[in-house]
Order: structure tokens, then sequence, then C-alpha cells
């Protein structure tokens, strides 16, 4: 007879939720990525002088004027921030009470139990 999956096994986590061993997204070390970064950004810190970063900026400055659309971007973005986003709504936004909640909770509850005894009939 072949062995039933356990629970670990078919999602690749442990009982806590936390990945487990061989589970192939649980590869790679987040912390160290992040401190690779900080590092990272700390030599460029270093580096980069107050005079270089004013040097870039005009360049960028030359670039945009002369019509390069990644410049004027870059410019625009930096200066007066990315654009939001718009988001449509379909319907009404409505907020309910605690007490709405629970009451379509309830209400949820009820309709899953009839559809569970229909099929029960059926």
């Amino acid at each position: 007879m072949a062995k039933k999956p356990s629970k670990t096994e078919s999602t690749g986590r442990d009982s806590k939720g936390q990945f487990v061993a061989g589970n192939q997204l649980a590869k790679g070390n987040h912390a160290q990525e992040s401190l690779t970064k900080r590092k990272l950004k700390q030599c460029f810190l270093n580096n980069v002088s107050e005079e270089d970063m004013k040097d870039v900026v005009l360049k960028l400055v030359e670039l945009a004027k002369n019509g390069d659309m990644q410049a004027i971007k870059e410019l625009l973005d930096r200066t007066l921030g990315k654009p939001l986003q718009r988001v449509e709504q379909d319907g009404e936004i409505r907020i309910y009470t605690d007490e709405q909640r629970e009451d379509i909770r309830k209400l949820l509850a009820i309709r899953i139990l009839d559809d569970d005894n229909q099929k029960r009939i059926a």
C-alpha cells in the first residue's frame, strides 16, 4: 500500500507554517541578502562625493533637455514623485460595524451549511 503523504510533505511547511528543509521555495538567505545590500549601499556612500552626485544630476538634466525620454521620466519621477496609480471602484464603498460583520459571518455560515445539506440530500 502506498504511503499517504503527510500534510508537511504536500505543503512543504511544518505545523507552524514555516518552510521545511528541502522545500524549493525556501532557498536563499534573506537576512544575508539584506546585509549585502546594506554593505553595497555603504560602499557607494563612501566612494561617491557630493560633487560626483552634482555632476550626475547635471548630466541627467542635460540629457532630459536634449529629449532623452528615459532621462525626462527619471528627472520627473525624482523631482515630482512617481504618478499615483488610479484605482477604479465599481460599486459603492461600504464600511461595516463589528456587529454587522458578525451578522454577515453568521449568514454566510448558515448559507454554507444549507448548501452542504442540499448536497447530501441530492
